[in-house]
């Protein structure tokens, strides 16, 4: 994650799909799900000219009703001076027990393998301990889960999610959301279904459950939910099949 993508139309999917799974924007009789979101930051990349995707913000007929009250601060923070994990934080968009834990991660200044795959240690460590008394937690890597070309040590490291970290939430029992940025080798179905495969093989969970988000560049978000978990997330995945996020397949359920 990088601030200046705050307010974009992915993080308008992002967080209105928390808000759905945690029990924030959904009202049902099942228990609420107390959140935890590692934003895996890095600094801005001034030099590349994305994350200007905010011109759903000029479309409230459109995308609105999805979320109301957070479409209006997602406006407040674009149409701000500062967008910023930070911001979103301040903004009260999801319950009061919600743990974010906003340390950043980079490796600019060190230069030794060694002490970058130390100070990623440090980093999951830190989000593990923060998380700890979480039941969902959301892993927000800019990219998305690992690809072979940037091992753990390389300076693209710091952009994606590995399967090993994503393990150690499961193991302890929580249940995760994960971002993924699809890119354009293969369809869509190929890649999410490729990545399903790597998450059972390399993560040792039982159940993944792919959700697309189709505005903007495409993106998807993998649901790991334990046995305990299962039944209040397949339940508010299947409410949100009869609500405009599903209706105009801003998301799609594969």
């Amino acid at each position: 994650m990088q601030d200046r993508y705050v307010g974009d139309v992915g993080d308008f999917g992002k967080y209105g799909l928390l808000r759905w799974l945690c029990g924030a924007r959904h009202a049902d009789d099942q228990p609420p799900l107390r959140l935890g979101i590692l934003w895996y930051l890095v600094p801005d990349e001034s030099q590349v000219n994305d994350g200007k995707h905010t011109g759903y913000l000029d479309k409230p007929d459109t995308y609105r009703d999805c979320d109301p009250d957070l479409f209006d601060a997602l406006f407040r923070i674009v149409k701000g001076r500062t967008r910023s994990v930070r911001e979103v934080e301040a903004a009260r968009l999801f319950p009061e027990d919600t743990v974010f834990y906003d340390t950043v991660l980079t490796y600019d200044t060190i230069r030794r393998k060694d002490e970058r795959l130390a100070q990623r240690e440090n980093w999951l460590k830190g989000g593990l301990s923060e998380t700890k008394a979480c039941d969902i937690v959301f892993l927000d890597p800019d990219n998305g889960l690992e690809v072979p070309s940037a091992p753990k040590h390389t300076k693209r490291a710091p952009k994606y999610a590995y399967y090993d970290e994503v393990r150690q939430f499961a193991d302890r029992g929580q249940s995760l959301v994960i971002y993924h940025h699809l890119c354009r080798q293969g369809t869509t179905a190929e890649q999410v279904y490729a990545r399903v495969k790597d998450l059972h093989e390399r993560s040792t969970v039982e159940n993944v459950l792919p959700l697309i988000l189709r505005r903007g560049t495409a993106r998807a978000f993998f649901i790991l939910p334990t046995p305990s978990h299962t039944s209040v997330i397949q339940s508010r995945l299947d409410a949100m099949k009869n609500h405009p996020w599903m209706i105009r397949q801003h998301f799609d359920l594969l």
